[in-house]
């Protein structure tokens, strides 16, 4: 993986959402979900449950690592006499996949402590660094640590636990390189017929494929990709309307801005950017 390009992509095409750790109750499962543009690592301190990711159930034990693409359809539940520790990292994904990374990851036992003490570490800095000085220099640093143990953990993983890359064939083969495509920036929509052709499948079943997938249409998931970036670009007030409407794949500013509004007003009372997310109450840790 290429270091530098990796710190060029942090705080623009990575950008932090939001970090939870808590003590899972018995009834703190999620529904069926996925996130559009949005990466999902959630690491395991304690406990176990199940986490079903694309339809296929995975074991959750102290020190496991769940990492989710953009996109892929997951469901956690606790195990209702042992119910996880957890720690839930989103992150808004542009750009490249890290489709090298297992789906499952295991914390290697000598850095438990450590990794864990990190995860808690970086979830405290998160709800503070907005009001602290060098607050985010901080965070950040906190990050790259995490995204380093990560890769560590992974490389080891791959070694060591049978059948952890995500699968060569089926589902993933096809759909990875589909989302992958309405990634950006910059946005470009290749049209359906295109991405089936890629896919070598006809439009119908790509459709159906990726709907049953990422729980929305092609052109859904695109659009909710577009917007997400677009809020995130706007509050960093990092680069002018123009160049921003560009990046995004609009001809003007004044065609972005109004398809931003229209956007915005239509999904108003959901979660950022039109994210199929739901949770069923976390019991945060203090």
């Amino acid at each position: 993986m290429d270091f530098q390009k990796w710190i060029s992509r942090l705080g623009s095409e990575i950008i932090l959402l939001e970090i939870n750790y808590f003590q899972a109750s018995e009834k703190d499962g999620t529904i069926v979900h996925a996130h559009p543009g949005q990466l999902h690592i959630a690491c395991f301190e304690k406990g176990s449950g199940i986490c079903t990711l694309n339809g296929i159930k995975h074991r959750i034990r102290s020190g496991d690592i769940c990492l989710i693409l953009p996109g892929e359809m997951h469901q956690f539940n606790p195990d209702p006499e042992n119910p996880y520790r957890a720690c839930f990292l989103h992150f808004s994904w542009f750009g490249s996949l890290p489709a090298e990374l297992p789906a499952k990851i295991k914390v290697s036992r000598d850095r438990r402590s450590t990794f864990f003490k990190l995860c808690r570490e970086l979830a405290d800095s998160s709800k503070e660094y907005r009001h602290t000085p060098g607050g985010e220099f901080f965070l950040y640093a906190g990050l790259l640590t995490f995204w380093g143990y990560l890769l560590r953990f992974a490389a080891a993983s791959n070694n060591s636990i049978p059948n952890t890359l995500r699968p060569a064939t089926g589902i993933n083969k096809l759909i990875n390189p589909v989302i992958e495509k309405l990634h950006g920036p910059p946005f470009f929509y290749p049209g359906i017929d295109e991405l089936a052709e890629s896919c070598g499948i006809s439009r119908r079943k790509l459709t159906k494929l990726f709907k049953s997938c990422a729980g929305c249409s092609i052109k859904q998931y695109y659009l909710a990709n577009i917007m997400r970036y677009a809020k995130k670009m706007r509050q960093t007030k990092s680069m002018s309307t123009a160049e921003l409407a560009r990046k995004c794949g609009y001809s003007s500013a004044q065609n972005f801005l109004l398809a931003y509004k229209k956007y915005f007003d239509r999904h108003s009372g959901e979660n950022a950017a039109g994210d199929i997310l739901i949770w069923r109450g976390n019991n945060p840790i203090n």
